[in-house]
């Protein structure tokens, strides 16, 4: 039987602390490797290295090829050109093209190990801006730089421009575009001219790991550690990027603490610094909040799944969408979900959730109001939520199920010509 031979694209070095993309990109790769896929689908692992092979331990094969994928780590030439040279040099061409001719070797090795060990197409778990000469599957998050306001981490030094480089050379290339929401095919459909039958749905999921069982001691430790209490605080998982909007949260939240003298509620804020932690902070300290919101940086699964546990309720006010983990995950862990009002957001939560305008403070304080003294309305959301989200196509297993399917599709295709020619 011709089999497809699937090689998954293994980022080893990619860091925990990263949050969302960590947390889609293991539960992914270690679904994939504990999958039973249709006997005419091999799937393999494909780690890169540069000089020593790193130890991995992966139920299915691994192929180990000599080589950098990752786009930021372009040859050292590229990276002592100042950053004022930069726009002149790329209006050079020549120069460009020298500049980028390291990078160009080193791909044209990497597919030739991939031919050489009879790789017919590669996966991309994430998405990744490298424009490989081979046949691959591409995952698709967002199109943030098109759907939402234009914040600096997606329009300003460069960032739109990589993005739409991205979408325009990239992409279009893709034997299968993996999309986690109709939403976001929605999305990709309208600002790009893509060919339907390659754009697909792999619902979104949760981290697996934060359903891990947590003994009442070790749930009371992380309590005490925070000095929180079951059902006096709000959680909001996400890193400090601008999008995440922890702005308009804490205006919010300073209002719905005002509203009671009485209140001792807390906001928790964990996530990883990416530019923006020291502005909130001050935004914090500014409106006297430095006891009420607690910013403990990244935090271990054990934690996150506690925090999502005894919380009043994961309140997510993102402008980045269309869909968002954190939704997902609270549901799953009947933590009742407040969220901005994305079309992703409610092709996940349906009915099962509370709905705001990410811009207005008022409507998320008005929330936040809903819940709070309502325990038996906040109690019957939870369930709801859970039921829901437990019969929904938003789940690693069927989202695993729909990937096979994908792949035998994809096959029929694929196999119409050798990659050794």
């Amino acid at each position: 039987m011709h089999k497809l031979k699937v090689g998954v694209i293994v980022d080893v070095n990619l860091a925990k602390s990263l949050g969302g993309t960590f947390s889609y990109y293991n539960t992914l790769l270690s679904g994939i490797n504990n999958y039973e896929f249709d006997q005419a689908i091999e799937i393999v692992n494909v780690v890169f290295y540069e000089k020593t092979q790193p130890e991995v331990d992966f139920k299915k094969p691994v192929v180990f090829i000599k080589g950098y994928l990752n786009i930021s780590s372009k040859n050292k030439l590229a990276r002592r050109v100042s950053k004022g040279l930069k726009s002149i040099i790329k209006s050079l061409t020549f120069v460009n093209d020298l500049l980028s001719l390291p990078e160009k070797i080193k791909f044209r090795r990497i597919e030739r190990d991939l031919a050489r060990n009879g790789i017919d197409i590669i996966y991309h778990l994430k998405p990744e801006m490298v424009d490989l000469n081979y046949p691959f599957i591409a995952t698709h998050w967002d199109l943030a730089h098109k759907s939402t306001y234009p914040f600096p981490e997606l329009a300003l030094d460069g960032h739109h421009e990589s993005r739409e480089k991205y979408y325009s050379n990239v992409l279009n290339k893709a034997m299968l575009i993996l999309c986690e929401s109709n939403a976001g095919i929605e999305e990709l459909r309208y600002h790009y001219s893509l060919s339907p039958l390659r754009i697909k749905r792999l619902p979104l999921f949760g981290n697996s790991d934060l359903q891990l069982t947590v003994s009442v001691e070790a749930a009371r430790q992380v309590l005490n550690k925070y000095g929180l209490i079951t059902n006096e605080f709000f959680i909001y998982p996400a890193q400090f990027w601008a999008l995440k909007n922890h702005y308009n949260l804490i205006v919010a939240f300073a209002a719905f603490i005002g509203e009671d003298p009485d209140r001792h509620f807390k906001l928790v804020l964990p996530g990883s610094d990416m530019g923006n932690l020291g502005y909130i902070q001050k935004l914090v300290a500014d409106l006297s909040l430095d006891d009420s919101v607690l910013f403990p940086g990244f935090v271990p699964d054990q934690e996150l799944s506690v925090f999502y546990r005894h919380a009043t309720a994961a309140v997510m006010p993102t402008f980045l969408g269309p869909t968002n983990m954190p939704l997902i995950e609270a549901a799953r862990l009947k933590c009742p979900v407040l969220c901005s009002n994305l079309k992703g957001h409610y092709e996940i939560m349906g009915e099962y959730a509370l709905y705001f305008e990410p811009e207005d403070p008022g409507s998320i304080q008005n929330a936040m109001e809903l819940l709070t003294g309502n325990e038996e309305g906040r109690t019957s959301l939870a369930d709801s939520a859970y039921t829901h989200i437990m019969q929904s196509e938003f789940d690693l297993q069927k989202s695993l199920s729909a990937l096979n399917t994908y792949l035998l599709q994809v096959k029929a295709v694929r196999k119409t010509w050798d990659i050794t020619n």
